[in-house]
């Protein structure tokens, strides 16, 4: 196949895995290709030397792929970086569930390649926005209550928390 003209590569990568054997795996693509590889601020520390560092700015708008080193918690991560201009993600998986990565360690060699040369489906997630009223008070932890009328053993559960946090996923009931 033509080269898919992949000239600089993001990596997203976990805080706390060991990825280092997947990084070496990248700077030795990038070598071989010509291609920049480049790691944002905040995953510079777990990336290390001889990957070029950029705001995150700089990382969203300026690469062509995306290697996420983690599980889906990172993988959702580095889809939000590219949400604005798509490009393709590719999921390395150092997890423990690996929903959303698709390949382990030991095939990021080939699948790489793949990716430069333009051999990959895109297989595309939706999002969903949200907003929140606010209150002039915010709860500052998790509150639940419960109710009964009688002897009855159904129960009415209320629950609210607020976070400020990064997840992996919301889920959101009505009645």
């Amino acid at each position: 196949m033509a080269d898919f003209g992949i000239t600089r590569v993001g990596v997203v990568a976990h805080p706390r895995k060991p990825v280092r054997d997947s990084v070496d795996v990248l700077v030795s693509f990038a070598e071989r290709h010509g291609v920049e590889l480049v790691v944002r601020e905040t995953d510079a520390a777990q990336v290390g030397a001889g990957v070029a560092v950029v705001s995150d700015e700089g990382f969203a708008a300026g690469v062509d792929a995306v290697v996420s080193l983690g599980g889906d918690g990172t993988m959702l991560g580095a889809m939000r970086l590219a949400v604005e201009r798509p490009v393709p993600v590719l999921g390395v998986n150092y997890g423990n569930v690996g929903f959303l990565v698709e390949i382990a360690p030991a095939e990021l060699a080939g699948a790489i390649e793949r990716v430069h040369a333009g051999d990959f489906e895109v297989e595309p997630h939706s999002r969903t926005a949200a907003s929140r009223w606010k209150r002039a008070t915010r709860p500052r932890s998790r509150s639940t209550t419960s109710s009964s009328a009688g002897p009855s053993p159904a129960r009415r559960w209320r629950s609210t928390c607020w976070s400020t946090g990064r997840s992996s996923g919301t889920t959101a009931v009505t009645p």
